[in-house]
């Protein structure tokens, strides 16, 4: 509507690929270069900026009411733009916790204003609010290191803040969001140490450490020691976190404990795992982002159940493409990676004898790029050991197979996941390690891989200079490989 009136001054422009016409219709820069240009010389020539400012409002019947408050802000006028951003400012204020929190990430991009609005209206609670939704919207919309770098900003922003800085455990609050980032990223060495600086300072300062932060740093270390294979560990951080969601009485904390408690319990007590998830799902509503995290967890628990069962691999199929497309809709990264990974797995199970592994192959690749697209490497490791499994099945040339094998070493070693705690088997790499270390047929190379995983009681390799020719060898390896050997004929039995 405002460029009718200028038509033949936009085809020019657009003939010289300045702008061009987005797939649904509105005219855009036609690169992202070209915008950068001219936003960064607007930003620095403030008459025109509120020249362009006053421009927009003169379309306000078309304008978002939170686009109309971007464009008040900016001219200054405060009070209007408060009233424009209502919805998202009663939103950041009712937020109690965030770990159950369905943050909303169409709100995303205007907190940084409704920071400078609480600022301006010297309101701390929503500064403090604020700080945390964008930091949450960010765990569970974007990349997990976008929730770090956040997470890095909103450290500056407190330290440069006076009266935030008044109260000091805000500041361990924002510290046990970048651990969760980087523990969702698969950087567990820095998760840990983050996560242990708060723990430190929830028991010197209980009474002013938050119970959302504390519950949500309990249930993150549950998942780190899960990873860890740490059993003990990670149950009793998991029954702190459900200890604490009873006395705020929050079910939605108690779901997230719920949920937990059945990733700790899938490979060693699956029928307690069962339990969990159905408490956990009576809990939610449908179609949140938890209880779609559920009904994947759910197939996954029930997997093993009922490989041999065609009818429930059908049914399994249509539920996991159902939520794999509501999740898209909605952006549940997390669930949506999970989804492929499900549907990657059941078209395995489902083509094993006929070897037609066409559709598990197209899951695999969507899974990894999802995987690269969210910035979540939790789950890559294990579509490349679907990859493994396949490659294997067919026969594939030994070199393509070794190169996946060198992928998936790669990425474990990187997330520490050669680490095996206690040998508890609560997570999915002792699975792939035992995949890797069963193709390693050469002895040389076997005993090399196994000098790499380390476990609580010391490491596999003991000064092993891999010449299995020495004659005066003491064989301190074959040993402890016997150890590992007969740990994985237990966990074959659970």
């Amino acid at each position: 509507l405002y460029f009718k009136e200028h038509i033949q001054t936009i085809r020019t422009i657009i003939k010289r690929k300045f702008l061009h016409f987005s797939e649904n219709g509105d005219i855009a820069f036609f690169h992202e270069s070209i915008f950068l240009y001219f936003r960064n010389n607007l930003l620095k020539q403030s008459n025109r900026l509120r020249k362009i400012w006053k421009e927009i409002l003169k379309m306000r019947d078309f304008l978002r009411e939170n686009d109309a408050g971007v464009a008040y802000f900016h001219l200054g006028e405060y009070s209007k733009a408060a009233t424009c951003f209502e919805d998202i400012i009663k939103e950041c204020k009712s937020m109690d916790n965030y770990s159950a929190s369905n943050v909303k990430q169409e709100y995303y991009e205007y907190l940084d204003i409704i920071y400078e609005l609480a600022k301006i209206n010297n309101d701390i609670v929503l500064q403090k609010k604020t700080i945390m939704y964008k930091i949450y919207t960010a765990l569970h919309f974007y990349a997990p290191m976008t929730a770090v770098n956040e997470s890095i900003q909103a450290e500056a922003l407190v330290r440069n803040n006076s009266q935030l800085m008044r109260d000091d455990m805000f500041l361990y609050s924002i510290t046990e969001l970048k651990a969760h980032g980087y523990l969702n990223a698969g950087q567990l060495k820095n998760s840990e140490q983050y996560f242990m600086e708060c723990l430190t300072m929830s028991l010197l300062h209980p009474e002013k450490y938050a119970d959302a932060s504390k519950f949500d740093m309990y249930d993150r270390l549950a998942g780190l020691y899960i990873k860890y294979n740490h059993f003990l560990l990670a149950e009793n951080y998991n029954k702190l976190s459900n200890d604490l969601a009873e006395k705020i009485g929050d079910d939605s904390l108690k779901s997230l404990a719920l949920i937990t408690r059945a990733k700790l319990n899938l490979y060693l007590d699956p029928d307690k795992a069962e339990k969990a998830l159905n408490e956990a799902k009576a809990l939610e509503k449908k179609e949140t982002r938890t209880y779609v995290h559920i009904e994947i967890s759910n197939m996954v628990q029930q997997l093993p159940i009922h490989m041999n069962n065609p009818e429930w691999i059908f049914d399994a199929k249509k539920r996991a493409d159902k939520y794999r497309q509501l999740s898209i809709e909605n952006g549940y990264s997390s669930s949506i990676i999970r989804s492929y990974l499900v549907l990657a797995a059941l078209e395995i199970i489902e083509s094993r004898y006929s070897c037609d592994f066409k559709k598990a192959k197209q899951f695999i690749s969507c899974g990894i790029d999802s995987s690269i697209k969210y910035g979540i490497a939790t789950y890559i490791w294990e579509f490349y050991n679907l990859k493994f499994i396949i490659a294997s099945r067919l026969h594939e040339d030994a070199e393509y197979i070794l190169k996946i094998v060198e992928t998936m070493k790669r990425m474990l070693r990187q997330q520490n996941l050669f680490y095996l705690g206690t040998l508890d088997f609560c997570y999915a790499n002792i699975l792939v390690l035992t995949n890797i270390g069963k193709y390693l047929t050469h002895e040389n190379e076997f005993y090399q891989f196994m000098s790499g995983i380390s476990f609580n009681d010391g490491h596999y390799n003991n000064g092993c200079d891999f010449n299995c020719d020495n004659k005066q060898c003491l064989h301190v390896c074959e040993g402890v490989t016997d150890r590992f050997k007969l740990e994985f004929q237990q966990l074959k039995k659970n």
